[in-house]
Formats: structure tokens, sequence, C-alpha cells
């Protein structure tokens, strides 16, 4: 709760939502709205109009009323509901499903339909702009939820049976934490039993990694990551400089890569950029290990597993075979040994250069 608390301070609301949390969130309104109505003919109000019905037999002015029905006797007069409570409720039922039936015809949800939509994105922390595609198709799927409720509703009146449907577990529940969450357990050493602390320049640069996916595609939960985003993620982050001023650094990611001057500043390197692949890699890896969404039935795999660079340098192959055996000479000491590591270590170097080529398209 804290580090939510301090994420939300820090960050402000979540700004996007996936579309099968939508549904579920939908689903989840259905079945709360059939299971209240459940409670309710479990219950009973109690409502008891005979002495408005004698009076209307004694020729008082009172609101017309129809003529009571021969009453049916009850098993348990302690359960359910009385024939008064039905045509209460039956009253009710027909006037909010009359809302709803014009509000599909304008495709335009009522204010109560949209106060369970904003309940539901306050619960998780959620804050959709109103006209951005996901709080629409939300309001769509709340309105087509509700409807489908009252429509149930509508035939337990008529005395058909409805089930409520079972309750569907929360798809974010198998895509295990957030990355957010992910980074604070990794970064303290409790996301594995007996995983250590990383050092702090580690974390340091970790921490630049996961903020600027953050700017990039929010914060997803580790499982929910895709590929697309992986490697959109990883191709801005080759295409950011490094050593960019204050006033652009502090710039979101997708702002610094649009930026007009970003083209002055020098490009980063292959190591460093390798480095921070990496870095997100081990750090989902190691999240999914510890809430086992191998096992969960989703089919997970690692979306960064297989974009972190290879060394497809060839003059650097070659400037380090050549500092080995420059190495190797000072360590041997000998001119005749010195000549023949050499010629070993040319010919090798020459081999990989041959299959490096071959394998060039």
């Amino acid at each position: 709760m804290v580090r939510e608390a301090r994420r939300f301070l820090s960050e402000g609301l979540a700004r996007t939502i996936p579309h099968d949390v939508i549904t579920y969130l939908a689903e989840r309104r259905l079945r709360e709205l059939l299971a209240a109505d459940d409670a309710v003919r479990a219950k009973g109000l109690g409502l008891d109009l005979e002495p408005l019905k004698q009076a209307h037999e004694l020729h008082i002015p009172t609101v017309e009323l129809r003529p009571p029905a021969p009453a049916v006797p009850l098993l348990d007069a302690t359960r359910g509901m009385t024939r008064d409570d039905l045509e209460l409720l039956t009253f009710a039922t027909d006037k909010f499903d009359g809302q709803l039936r014009l509000a599909v015809a304008l495709r335009q949800p009522p204010d109560w339909v949209h106060a369970a939509v904003e309940a539901a994105l306050a619960e998780r922390g959620i804050a959709l702009p109103p006209g951005s595609p996901e709080r629409q198709s939300m309001d769509i799927e709340f309105l087509a939820a509700t409807q489908r409720a009252f429509a149930g509703m509508k035939k337990r009146n008529a005395g058909e049976f409805v089930a409520t449907p079972p309750l569907v577990p929360d798809p974010e529940e198998k895509n295990g934490p957030t990355l957010s969450e992910t980074f604070e357990r990794w970064k303290d050493g409790t996301l594995l039993p007996g995983m250590k602390a990383p050092r702090q320049s580690t974390a340091d640069e970790a921490d630049f990694c996961i903020r600027r996916f953050k700017e990039m595609h929010g914060d997803p939960r580790i499982g929910a990551i895709t590929r697309e985003q992986a490697r959109s993620f990883c191709d801005a982050l080759w295409r950011l400089p490094t050593r960019l001023p204050n006033e652009i650094e502090r710039l979101p990611l997708p702002d610094i890569l649009t930026h007009s001057e970003i083209a002055k500043f020098p490009p980063r390197s292959s190591s460093t950029f390798g480095k921070h692949v990496g870095l997100m890699l081990a750090i989902v890896n190691k999240g999914a290990k510890a809430f086992d969404l191998k096992f969960k039935g989703s089919g997970w795999s690692n979306p960064f597993d297989g974009l972190k660079p290879d060394n497809n340098d060839d003059d650097a192959l070659v400037d380090n075979c050549r500092y080995q055996r420059r190495k190797m000479m000072m360590r041997r000491g000998g001119s005749a040994d010195a000549r023949r590591w050499e010629r070993r270590q040319l010919g090798y170097t020459r081999m990989k250069i041959q299959t490096l080529s071959f394998l060039t398209p």
C-alpha cells in the first residue's frame, strides 16, 4: 500500500486499461446486479399493503389498486418476497429497463451507468479521459451488461429461473504484479528466495529503464507486456541519445524522440543499450518466476527475449583478438612463444570473420 501511494503521488493515475480487463469488469457488473437481485428476493422487503386493499373495499378514497389476488400459502413465511414486494420490484425493473432500452437506442449510457464505470476505474486506480477509445468502449460494455442484467430480472419477475453467473477470475491475477511492483521487489532483493539486492549503480540503471518504459506504455502487469511493446521500447531506447541537457532529459521518452535537437547529441553505445535491454529481460524474467506465470495457462514467454543485441561489429572482434594477443605475449615473455600464439590467434580470428560473413545476409 505504501508503494502504491508513493507511485500515485509521483506518477498519478494510470491512463490505459487492457480490453480484457474492460470485459471482465463489465461481466462483474452483470453478476453484481443479478446477485443483488437474488439477495432481495431471498430476504424480501416485507411489504404488506393489505390495509390499503381493505380500505378500497370500504370505499375509502385511496390510490387505485387492483383487486387482491387469492393468496398462495408459503412453505416458510420468513423467507422470500411477498406479493407486494414482487409488484414493487416489477415496477422498478420495468422503469429501469425502459431507460436502458432508450440508452441503447441513443447509444448514450445514463448517469447511473456512468457512475458505475467511474467507481470501477477508481477501484483500479485508472483515470481514462472522457473521449478516449478505452473510456467509450467501457461505457458501452457496462451499458450492455446492465441491460442484460435487467432483462434477466424481468424474466425472474415473470416466473422464469435465471441463474446468477459464477464469479470469474480477474484476468490480471494471472498476469502477475505490475512492472513497478516487480522492480521495487527486485531492487529490495525480496522478489525470489535467496535473491540479493543489486548494487546501487545497477538499481539506478534499472530505474532508468523502468521509468522510460512507463513513459511509453504505462505500468502494465508483467504478464500483459506484449512483444510489440517490448520491441517498440527497445527501438526507442536505441534511438535515445546520451548527454542530453536537463530540459530535454526531463521530457517523456516519446517527446524526446520527436524533439528537433536530438540529432546534435551522441548516440547510445551498443554496450549500454545491451545492458539496459538485459536488465529489462532479467527483471521481467525474475518476476515471472516469482509468480509462476509460465504455469498459469497463459502460455507466457518473456517479451524481451532475443531483443538484446549481439556483437555484430567485426572490427571490434579483431580489436579484441589483438588485445588478447598482446596480453598473452606479455604474459609468456618469449618471442618464439609469442609468434606461435600470434599465428593461432590470427587463424582463429579469420575463421570467426569467415563464419560471420557467411551468416550475414
